[in-house]
């Protein structure tokens, strides 16, 4: 869905515009539609009109959750401080630390849940997914209860008993486990895969391995190709001594193993039953080696972004040489973290250090080429080192993606005044001061600006 063109002129003249509600809901519209540079835009504006509405902050996390989720963190715990009895608020929160694998923050997050009341918000929807965020964070007491609740409410959800079965087999209570998987198959057998893999799970746990093999072949008849599926049953069949048809199944999906490395321990497992130590030792090595990529990328986020987060409460408190020390330190673990390049690059602009702030800023973009932030900071070192012509064109990028951002709008006056044109650069400033009004240098710049174009000094 498009942005009304009245709108969008309004916003790029920055005229007075619609109220908070209206603009809210267009962002929303641009968000669903996938525009999600153009709904920033108008979040912003929400936030510099009114910074104690939460709304913007929250849809702003939501719009940067999928490809910045640190920095979507931030909005969303913006957006509680300033709504705590929200539930929603609490929900996505948490939802975006399980998927980044913060369990122990996550843990934390759910925690708003204690409260019977944030609970009675949830739509049905959003029962499921606290009980699936519980489960992702290995909080499996939490996941029963929870969707226990929500099978009270709604007891007819295919779903239910296939994720009751996981959640038992979690907590190691392998009989309820398997109650609830051949449930699933007798309530719905032409989609009962996955309740064939549980009980085939459940089964082998239990030492009925040829059980086990006749549940997990029928899984794979009705879905093939599943590698969860195929590595199970590769286990089985090892444990059975049949190594030679463990390999012709896995090898099935060899071609996929990089991506779905389980399939090499599959495979290093029934190659070193069948005496084949050159091929176990290569699979084995080739599951270490991605498996030990995947944790070493992880940790050095995680890493990096304790030192940054230190980083900020010494920013914060004013210190600002130990926060370019820990800025640093993270930059050591993560060359490439954008807020701490970021950081970085603002302490080197205000210091004149402008080839230490360039190295930051590139680095930026190279990460995040459509970076408003790292556009803004680009157009501003140029503005600092008198390249007025490229500080224009990368503030005009900037402006281009969004332009309810008032710190662009009051640069690029900035940069239309030094190079005398006095009409946008009145222009750029009328907008930087509709969009925040509070801001007396922006105010100031507008009215030099006008003194100017009716002849003053």
């Amino acid at each position: 869905m498009k942005i009304s063109p009245i709108l969008a002129l309004a916003i790029l003249l920055g005229l007075p515009q619609a109220g908070a509600d209206e603009l809210l809901i267009q962002g929303q519209k641009l968000l669903r539609a996938g525009e999600a540079r153009r709904a920033l835009s108008l979040f912003d504006q929400v936030k510099q009109r009114n910074p104690a509405d939460p709304r913007p902050y929250f849809y702003t996390g939501m719009a940067l959750a999928g490809s910045q989720p640190k920095e979507a963190l931030s909005e969303f715990e913006r957006a509680i401080e300033l709504a705590p009895g929200q539930a929603e608020f609490h929900l996505v929160y948490a939802e975006t630390l399980a998927r980044m694998d913060q369990k122990s923050a996550g843990m934390a997050a759910l925690t708003a849940f204690n409260d019977a009341a944030i609970v009675g918000q949830l739509d049905a929807r959003e029962l499921w997914l606290l009980s699936d965020i519980h489960f992702r964070l290995e909080s499996y007491e939490g996941a029963e209860k929870t969707l226990g609740l929500y099978a009270s409410k709604y007891p007819r959800d295919p779903r239910i008993p296939y994720r009751f079965g996981e959640i038992f087999l979690k907590l190691g209570q392998l009989d309820r486990s398997q109650e609830f998987f051949q449930r699933l198959i007798d309530t719905n057998p032409d989609k009962a895969a996955p309740g064939y893999y549980g009980l085939g799970h459940v089964l082998y746990l239990k030492n009925e391995l040829d059980r086990s093999r006749q549940a997990l072949l029928k899984a794979i008849e009705m879905a093939p190709r599943t590698a969860d599926f195929l590595v199970l049953l590769g286990t089985v069949l090892v444990a059975m001594d049949r190594p030679d048809e463990a390999l012709n199944w896995l090898r099935t999906m060899e071609d996929d193993a990089d991506r779905f490395p389980r399939i090499h321990h599959g495979l290093a497992r029934a190659y070193r039953r069948l005496g084949d130590l050159d091929q176990s030792k290569f699979h084995f090595e080739k599951f270490r080696e991605i498996d030990r990529d995947r944790k070493l990328r992880k940790t050095r986020s995680e890493q990096a972004q304790i030192r940054v987060t230190k980083a900020q409460d010494y920013m914060a408190g004013g210190s600002l040489n130990q926060a370019r020390q820990e800025l640093k330190a993270a930059l050591e673990i993560d060359p490439n973290h954008f807020l701490a390049n970021k950081y970085l690059a603002q302490i080197s602009l205000s210091s004149k250090a402008w080839r230490t702030a360039q190295v930051h800023i590139s680095r930026m973009r190279d990460t995040r080429p459509e970076s408003v932030e790292g556009m803004f900071l680009q157009a501003r070192l140029w503005y600092q080192t008198g390249d007025l012509d490229r500080a224009r064109e990368s503030a005009e990028a900037a402006k281009g993606q969004q332009p309810g951002n008032a710190e662009v709008r009051n640069l690029l006056g900035n940069i239309y005044f030094g190079q005398g044109d006095k009409e946008k650069a009145a222009e750029e400033y009328r907008a930087a001061v509709t969009l925040q009004p509070e801001n007396e240098a922006y105010r100031l710049n507008y009215q030099m600006a006008l003194r100017r174009l009716d002849g003053g000094r």
